[in-house]
């Protein structure tokens, strides 16, 4: 564990704070969290108060196969990196995503987008699930970071439609979980926050996919 953040030369200027459930590959991670800032104009010191002791919470227990990331610039804003849950058609894929949280935090709700291509979710797009900005109503302030990320992964592996989804093959889920880590690293915005993401040697999967080709939805 390294006990300072790597710091990124980008604008978004990222500062690493890894939590890791039952993830097969290497991430390093951080657990200063004495230089975050409120950034955003701003931010009401309870939301930021509130989303410090959720990520302390994670880093304890993070749940399975799920990392973050924080923004030292402005804590109110987040980045996820799902990786693929084994026997689905997104085994060996690695999502990257932002959370957007409000400064009301935690009485209302962030807005959730996976920015990897999956097949599952138009990228770069707010999804509308029950734990999302689109759904303030049926939110729940006892809800956390840990519940938002482990209902995107159940969510995720579902059929079920909502805005934000599209309809592809199992083919293609296969084919862009492959290409997933090789397209998040040709991004500049990943790699400065998940610089030390690789597939685990023993897991030779993604690379073989490339030779071979729970919360409600909105109504």
């Amino acid at each position: 564990m390294h006990s300072k953040a790597r710091r990124s030369t980008s604008r978004s200027s990222p500062q690493v704070l890894l939590g890791r459930g039952r993830n097969r590959g290497g991430l390093r991670a951080s657990t200063d969290l004495r230089s975050m800032s409120g950034g955003g104009g701003g931010g009401k010191k309870g939301a930021i108060s509130r989303l410090r002791k959720e990520l302390k919470a994670f880093m304890r227990d993070p749940p399975p196969y799920l990392s973050v990331a924080v923004n030292d610039q402005n804590f109110f804003l987040w980045s996820y990196l799902l990786e693929g849950p084994p026997n689905t058609p997104y085994e060996g894929g690695w999502y990257w995503g932002r959370l957007k949280f409000p400064p009301e935090y935690p009485f209302k709700p962030p807005s959730i987008l996976m920015v990897t291509p999956s097949g599952r979710f138009r990228p770069n797009t707010r999804l509308c699930l029950s734990m999302s900005d689109y759904h303030p109503e049926s939110w729940n302030p006892s809800w956390s970071l840990s519940t938002v990320l482990t209902g995107l992964c159940s969510f995720m592996v579902d059929s079920t439609p909502t805005t934000g989804a599209v309809e592809t093959t199992t083919e293609e889920k296969l084919r862009l979980a492959g290409a997933s880590l090789a397209w998040n690293k040709a991004q500049e915005e990943f790699v400065a926050t998940f610089p030390d993401v690789r597939p685990h040697p023993s897991f030779p999967y993604a690379t073989a996919l490339v030779k071979t080709a729970a919360p409600r939805a909105c109504a």
